[in-house]
């Protein structure tokens, strides 16, 4: 074929009508094109338009190697860490860990790596103010920030790796496809100049396009040279081309074929309500027609205009989408400099007592809210106006390190509130009451965790004191269930004995009388008590079949039985020992059967509006309008016992 070819520059009317980027979809340009294709004559051979560089706009074609860079057409919702304290930023940090999240933004895991270097700094500091308060010497202060921020730390360096590695990576890929795209034009510009017969050229052409196509990106700096080059040599491949007509015919129709995909799926952008998304296709379809070999220059002029004109208007949505933006975070920068005057305002001021400060402290919270409202502000101001927030808020924070230094008479009031903690836990220590005095010992530990520090003397003293109150009764209760397995055991054969009570019946012709049995057996079974764990799924289930059989024998209205059927079911559960949490299982369960109905009818809807505007949509969507109006009322039937059951609740709490 070399002996074909030439180096000259294309002619200034054999430019490519587009560009287009390597990360977009490519199953809109594989879609079907109902259109009879053109005969080309021997004119069309020369008469043909190769692409080269578009005087078209071009949406970016290379992801920024930064992963955290911002485009100006996406908005990020911010991200706040610096009111948590270590417990909640531990919190916050596992459920992006287990959740995967973590890695998806490197400068959210900064902040929450700066907020935890900032937190375990203030410990230590508070740390070593509290051991210099009490006559501490400074050469022999130690701190450890306890386990908790020790495997946070960890964590925290793992993930830091994991960032390093994944750059790494990312960067050998990027440098990997563009030796492997040198090599696929080097192939091209051998192919072209040594192999002689058009058929096998033609088909190894092909697989070269195939390999560069499912490339993936390459470094930025290099990507338009290297496209630029691949370009050349295309265009060169298709003019030795010319010299076989019946293949360049083929040639021509295929590239007419894949340009009217692409004018296709360029016009449809329209109709998409997403502009980063329509934007990510325009990349990609500007992309594919660049690489889009000769067509004949009438189809051609016909195609480009088409698809210029939606380029184009994808544009103008962009712009003015960024107009919008820039708009809304001017005004969000005038905001947010308002709060920040607000911020450092409050910073400057003289707060004598903790009450003084607590008050201010309510203002801070007030602006911190006001901040989240805000939207974002441009790129280039987002960073120095939070850290200008920030270090206003941090300066006002500060000051309540101050108020920590513990006096005498602090450390006084913290003892009495100690200490009086200690009375009320010694006060209840002997109850039997096991649930509620749970309830209440978990109250005073919540209690004595909001309590101040007391001094080092008599810190751990106080401790072992309220320790050991609450450790009588959790022991006691301990060896109270143990005797439990025996009582359960009991109650299971009791149950038992109902269940057959129930199964042995005999119905009379009055049907009052058996309803009135079954509830009575109902609360029979239900104030007996608990039974073994492992036991209660199956008891339960004979229970439900035993109840269901009775149910069964007698002769009345379904919806009547169904009616006094739960009505009993309702006395049976208020007469259990448990019987809020059973009022709220059965709420649960039928919460639950009515959003499946509701997910059902919904989708019923869908069905119906599907086929509204076919031509027998009266007698097609008859099943399915009959189908959601018999699940209407089941959900009717269902709402009704809720509020049945929510009556039944609310005359319990009044008890």
């Amino acid at each position: 074929m070399s002996e074909n070819l030439t180096n000259e520059p294309l002619n200034e009317n054999e430019n490519l009508q587009g560009q287009v980027t390597e990360n977009g979809d490519q199953n809109v340009s594989e879609s079907p094109v109902n259109k009879t294709e053109p005969e080309h004559s021997e004119a069309d051979f020369t008469d043909v338009v190769f692409d080269s560089e578009s005087p078209m706009e071009v949406v970016a074609e290379n992801i920024s190697e930064d992963q955290d860079a911002q485009e100006e057409t996406k908005e990020e919702e911010e991200f706040f860490v610096d009111d948590l304290d270590l417990d909640n930023l531990s919190a916050k940090f596992h459920a992006l860990w287990e959740s995967g999240e973590i890695l998806n933004s490197r400068a959210n895991f900064r902040k929450i790596q700066d907020r935890f270097h900032t937190l375990v700094d203030d410990l230590k500091n508070q740390a070593f103010e509290s051991y210099m308060a009490e006559g501490g010497e400074k050469d022999y202060f130690e701190f450890k920030a306890g386990e908790l921020a020790d495997n946070l730390r960890t964590k925290l360096d793992e993930i830091g790796k994991r960032f390093i590695e994944l750059r790494r990576k990312k960067e050998q890929e990027l440098q990997e496809n563009f030796l492997k795209k040198q090599d696929i034009i080097q192939e091209l510009k051998q192919l072209i100049e040594n192999e002689a017969d058009i058929n096998k050229a033609h088909n190894l052409f092909r697989e070269l396009q195939e390999r560069w196509k499912n490339t993936g990106q390459v470094i930025s700096q290099k990507a338009e040279e290297l496209n630029n080059n691949y370009r050349h040599w295309v265009n060169m491949f298709y003019r030795s081309l010319q010299m076989n007509k019946e293949l360049f015919t083929v040639e021509l129709k295929k590239n007419v074929e894949i340009k009217e995909r692409i004018v296709k799926g360029a016009e449809s952008l329209q109709k998409m309500s997403s502009i980063n998304k329509a934007l990510e296709f325009l990349h990609d379809y500007q992309k594919q027609w660049r690489e889009t070999g000769p067509v004949p220059r009438a189809e051609n002029e016909e195609l480009w205009q088409r698809f210029k004109k939606a380029s184009d208007a994808v544009i103008i949505r962009r712009d003015e989408h960024i107009k919008q933006l820039n708009e809304e975070r001017t005004k969000n920068l005038e905001i947010k400099t308002g709060l920040c005057e607000e911020m450092e305002s409050i910073a400057a001021g003289d707060y004598p007592t903790m009450k003084d400060f607590r008050e201010a402290e309510k203002k801070v919270t007030d602006l911190d809210k006001r901040w989240r409202a805000t939207g974002r502000v441009a790129n280039e101001f987002n960073e120095s106006i939070w850290q200008r927030f920030r270090e206003a808020r941090k300066a006002f924070n500060a000051k309540r390190t101050a108020l920590i230094q513990q006096s005498e008479s602090v450390f006084k009031k913290n003892l009495a509130d100690k200490e009086a903690l200690c009375e009320k836990a010694e006060a209840i220590q002997d109850s039997t009451d096991w649930k509620n005095t749970t309830q209440a010992f978990l109250k005073l530990q919540e209690d004595w965790k909001k309590t101040g520090p007391v001094s080092r003397e008599v810190s751990e003293k106080i401790w072992q004191r309220f320790r050991a109150a609450a450790n009588h009764f959790f022991n006691k209760k301990e060896e109270h269930f143990k005797a439990i397995p025996e009582q359960e055991k009991q109650n299971l054969e009791a149950k038992r004995a109902v269940i057959e009570k129930i199964n042995a019946y005999e119905h009379t012709a009055e049907v009052s009388e058996s309803f009135a049995a079954m509830n009575a057996l109902r609360k029979e079974f239900n104030a007996i008590g608990f039974v073994p764990m492992k036991e209660k799924a199956a008891l339960d289930k004979e229970m439900d079949d035993a109840v269901k059989a009775f149910f069964a024998k007698i002769n009345v209205d379904p919806a009547e039985k169904n009616r006094i059927e739960f009505k009993g079911r309702i006395d049976a559960l208020v007469a259990a020992p448990d019987a809020m949490d059973q009022i709220r299982k059965e709420r649960t369960a039928i919460r639950l059967k009515m959003e499946k109905l509701l997910e059902e009818v919904n989708q019923l809807e869908n069905n119906i509006r599907f086929f509204g505007n076919s031509k027998n949509a009266e007698e097609v969507t008859k099943p399915y309008r009959e189908k959601a109006e018999r699940l209407k009322e089941d959900i009717k039937q269902l709402e009704d016992k809720q509020n049945q059951l929510k009556r039944a609740a609310k005359q319990l709490e009044t008890k």
